[in-house]
C-alpha cells in the first residue's frame, strides 16, 4: 500500500477517534437540552432563544427569569444561570488567555467540542451559537479588581476561544445553563411542574388553586369555594343562592330557595308589603298589617266590600262594621242605629239615655227624656192614668223641672201645661 495514503488514513482515523472522544461527554436529552456529564450541567441547545445583545445586568436578569418547557419530560425548567468562568475546582479564572479549558464555556469549546483558537469549527449538537464578530458571551463571574466588570468568553469569528473581561455596560450574549441532568427529572406527564408521584391532580395543573383548599382547580368540584359546597346542596358556595340551605328546594318557583325564602309558598314574596305572605294574607294584594277581618269571613277588611256581611256593601252601608241589613237610622244622621252612639241625636249617649227613641228636636232632660216621654198620653204596657188630672199634674210637674233646669221658659211651660189640659189624655171613655 502507498505509504502516503496509509499516513493520510492514520491521520483521518486519529482525527475521527479524537472527535468521538470529545463528543462522548455531551448527551442530547431531547427537547432542546444538551447534558455535559463532565461538569454535570445542562446547556440550552439553542442559545439564541434569549435574544440579541444585552448588558451584563440585562443578561443576568434575562437568564434568571427564563422558563423553558421541556417537551420530552413535560417539565418547565426555570433554574437557569449564566455560565461560570471559574475553574471546576473553584479557583481562577485562568485569566486573559486562550486555552482556558476549565471554565464552563472553555471546557465546552475546547474539551467537549474540540475547537481551537481562534475558530469555532465544530458546534456539535448545538444550533445558532451567536458568532458575531468581536462579540462575546457573558459569564456570572465578576472581575476581581472592578465590581463593574465580568469575565466573558468569545465564540465570535475573530477570536473564538478567548477569555477576557468587559465592563457590565458593554453588550454581549447570554447562554443559559443549569446544574444537573434533566434526564434525572421524575416524570410529569401533565407538565404542571409536579412529578407524577406527587401529583394531586393528574392531567390538571396542580399549581392553580383559586380557593386555597389544597385541591387544584382542575380537580376541584368547587374551584372558587374553599368549603366545597359546605351545605351539601350540590351548589358551590360562590354561586350558592342560599348558603346553609338546600338550593334545590324551591316550592314557589321564585329566585329564592325555601330555606332562604321569607315566603316559600308565595312567588310574590309579600307583594303588598304588609308583613304577611300571600299564602296566609287575608288580603294578598292590599296591605293590611293588622289582618283585621270584622265579619270573620276570611277576607280582610281592607279588601272586603261588605265588612259586616249584612248584605249591604260598605260603600252604601251606614254601619260598615256592624251588621244592620235594615239600615235603620232613627236620627237620620247617616250613622245606622247599631253603630250610632246617640240614636235620637239628643246629645245623651245611648248608654246613658233613659229614652233612646226621643223624636228629633225634642227638648230632653239630663236622662235624655222629653216631657212627652216622661208623661206619655198612653203609658206603655197597657197602664192607664188614674184620671185626666193625674196626667195634667205629671205634665205640669215635669215642665216645672225643665224650667228649673233652664231647658224651657215659663211661657213654654204654660203652653205645654195648657195643651195637656185641653187633651183627652187620662179621661175616662
Amino acid at each position: 500500500m502507498n505509504k502516503k495514503l496509509v499516513a493520510t488514513l492514520v491521520v483521518v482515523l486519529l482525527a475521527g477517534g479524537s472527535a468521538n472522544s470529545v463528543q462522548a461527554a455531551l448527551h442530547d436529552r431531547g427537547g432542546g437540552l444538551i447534558y455535559d456529564d463532565h461538569l454535570d450541567v445542562t446547556w440550552l441547545q439553542d442559545p439564541s432563544l434569549l435574544g440579541g445583545l444585552m448588558t451584563w445586568s440585562d443578561a443576568d436578569a434575562a437568564v434568571a427569569s427564563f422558563s423553558y418547557f421541556d417537551t420530552v419530560r413535560n417539565v418547565t425548567w426555570s433554574d437557569w444561570r449564566l455560565p461560570s468562568a471559574l475553574n471546576s475546582d473553584g479557583s481562577g479564572p485562568c485569566g486573559f488567555d486562550t486555552g482556558c479549558t476549565d471554565s464552563e464555556m472553555g471546557h465546552l469549546f475546547y474539551t467537549e467540542l474540540g475547537n481551537s483558537f481562534p475558530s469555532l469549527t465544530n458546534s456539535g449538537l448545538f444550533i445558532d451559537i451567536q458568532t458575531e464578530a468581536n462579540r462575546f458571551h457573558w459569564s456570572n463571574t465578576p472581575f476581581p479588581s472592578d465590581p463593574t466588570a465580568h469575565w466573558v468568553f468569545h465564540w465570535d469569528t475573530n477570536s473564538a476561544g478567548y477569555q477576557d473581561a468587559h465592563f457590565d455596560s458593554a453588550t454581549g450574549f447570554a447562554w443559559p445553563v443549569r446544574d444537573g441532568d434533566v434526564a434525572a427529572a421524575p416524570p410529569d406527564m401533565d407538565g404542571d411542574g409536579v412529578p407524577d408521584d406527587q401529583d394531586i391532580c393528574p392531567g390538571g395543573d396542580d399549581t392553580i388553586d383559586s380557593d386555597n383548599d389544597l385541591v387544584p382547580d382542575d380537580c376541584d368540584p368547587c374551584p372558587y369555594d374553599a368549603q366545597n359546597d359546605g351545605d351539601g346542596d350540590g351548589v358551590c358556595g360562590d354561586v350558592d343562592v342560599c348558603p346553609g340551605g338546600d338550593d334545590e328546594i324551591n316550592t314557589d318557583g321564585d329566585a329564592l330557595p325555601d330555606a332562604c325564602d321569607a315566603c316559600p309558598f308565595d312567588v310574590g314574596n309579600d307583594a303588598d308589603g304588609d308583613g304577611f305572605c300571600e299564602s296566609t294574607d287575608n288580603c294578598p294584594v292590599i296591605a293590611n298589617s293588622n289582618q283585621s277581618d270584622n265579619d270573620g269571613d276570611g277576607i280582610g277588611d281592607a279588601c272586603d266590600n261588605d265588612d259586616d256581611n249584612d248584605g249591604v256593601i260598605d260603600a252604601d252601608d251606614n254601619c260598615p262594621l256592624a251588621m244592620n241589613s235594615d239600615q235603620a237610622d232613627t236620627d237620620d244622621d247617616g250613622a245606622g242605629d247599631v253603630c250610632d252612639t246617640d240614636d235620637d241625636n239628643d246629645d245623651i249617649l245611648d248608654s246613658d239615655d233613659a229614652c233612646a227613641a226621643t223624636p228629633i228636636g225634642e227638648v230632653v232632660d239630663e236622662n235624655g227624656c222629653a216631657i212627652d216621654q216622661l208623661c206619655p198620653c198612653d203609658p206603655p204596657g197597657g197602664a192607664k192614668w188614674k184620671n185626666h188630672g193625674a196626667y195634667v199634674s205629671c205634665v205640669a210637674h215635669a215642665s216645672g223641672d225643665f224650667v228649673a233646669a233652664g231647658l224651657i221658659t215659663e211661657e213654654e211651660k204654660d203652653a205645654i201645661v195648657s195643651a195637656a189640659g185641653e187633651s183627652v189624655c187620662g179621661q175616662k171613655n
